[in-house]
């Protein structure tokens, strides 16, 4: 993962990255943009060979966001895999009505590859 942002309804972002805890309104519905981007030596390539499908198929990603505490699953989608190395995904997460401080988790699943998923919390100050 090479960038995540937080869009809040006015269109202010904030950069994960730089914020250890993200300062947000109870129930509100946030978008979540998450750019990644492919390294490594067949970076350009995302063409996979899977002897079990019997068509070409492009190496793609699925993005996970909920409440570990509870099981609560807040959204999901998927990135279909394309020729460029950089891909960007964007999530609206509404944000839970408890206050305080609460944290997300994130988890970037891969449906090609294995031992390459990623997970990451996202620290958030509700108010």
């Amino acid at each position: 993962m090479n960038q995540m942002q937080i869009v809040d309804s006015e269109g202010r972002i904030q950069d994960l990255a730089d914020e250890k805890c993200v300062k947000v309104v109870a129930g509100e519905v946030y978008k979540l943009r998450i750019v990644m981007e492919r390294i490594g030596p067949a970076r350009n390539n995302s063409s996979m060979h899977l002897p079990q499908w019997s068509k070409p198929k492009q190496a793609g990603w699925i993005i996970i966001v909920g409440r570990e505490f509870n099981d609560q699953i807040l959204n999901t989608t998927s990135v279909t895999g394309s020729h460029s190395t950089r891909t960007t995904a964007k999530m609206d997460i509404r944000i839970p009505t408890a206050k305080g401080k609460q944290s997300l988790s994130l988890y970037i699943l891969s449906d090609c590859y294995m031992g390459i998923d990623q997970e990451y919390t996202l620290q958030l100050d509700v108010s």
